[in-house]
């Protein structure tokens, strides 16, 4: 089924629960325009708590996909395991960030798409296109820059974020979602619990947002590419 992601895991949360996830059903739940891709229609369309809604969830996968090849990967996946699962897409057109098909996706598995010393990026769907152009800003300033897709929110991968701790001297994570229970809260307990370092978590504040186009929204709140890659640069500087 698929529904705007901020009625469908808001005002269907009893039926995802009681009926989905309760009985283990192979219903996958697809929610459109997530984020702020309704940006323009206000608060009341914006999808800001589906990863804490969803993840909270027993039996539920949640997913993200960045791009196409994502997606694809995704749904091939999904048909084969035949579990409950919520997939969040956005609703405008997003820049391709893979060369091509993914071989071999498992659920639950980061994907590394570039490698980096100072800071690795962790993003999940439409802000990993965000995060790679970001660290090409950040490269200008000389410092070395890693990015990671993070296409599966739960389960997530703590084997890679403790190999990317182990690596980096700061990670920092990057979502279309509130700071409150998304991949960054996620991201900061495996930290926490298994691999200590610096940690920055993006994304929006739990609050009401300003109104505006999706652009205008994530550039306000500098979550366009050159406010993360700002952001970023003026933590390098002041941990490095």
């Amino acid at each position: 089924m698929a529904s705007p992601s901020c009625f469908i895991t808001a005002r269907s949360l009893e039926q995802l629960k009681a009926d989905i996830a309760y009985n283990n059903l192979p219903v996958v739940v697809v929610g459109v325009s997530s984020g702020v891709s309704y940006g323009q229609l206000g608060f009341t369309h914006h999808t800001l708590h589906d990863f804490a809604v969803m993840g909270s969830l027993a039996n539920f996968r949640v997913f993200a996909p960045a791009d196409a090849y994502e997606m694809k990967a995704v749904l091939q996946r999904v048909y084969e395991d035949a579990v409950p699962t919520y997939i969040r897409i956005g609703r405008n057109a997003v820049p391709v960030v893979h060369t091509g098909v993914i071989e071999d996706f498992k659920v639950g598995q980061g994907i590394s798409l570039k490698k980096g010393s100072d800071v690795t990026i962790i993003a999940t769907g439409e802000m990993v296109a965000t995060a790679v152009l970001a660290s090409e800003i950040i490269e200008q300033s000389g410092f070395s820059v890693g990015v990671v897709s993070m296409p599966t929110i739960k389960p997530l991968d703590k084997s890679l974020i403790v190999d990317l701790a182990s690596k980096s001297k700061i990670l920092v994570t990057l979502e279309e979602h509130t700071v409150v229970g998304g991949l960054g809260s996620e991201v900061a307990r495996v930290v926490s619990e298994y691999c200590p370092v610096r940690l920055k978590t993006l994304g929006f504040a739990s609050e009401i947002l300003v109104t505006g186009s999706s652009e205008e929204i994530k550039a306000h709140y500098g979550l366009d590419a050159s406010g993360v890659a700002t952001t970023i640069c003026s933590l390098l500087r002041n941990e490095l």
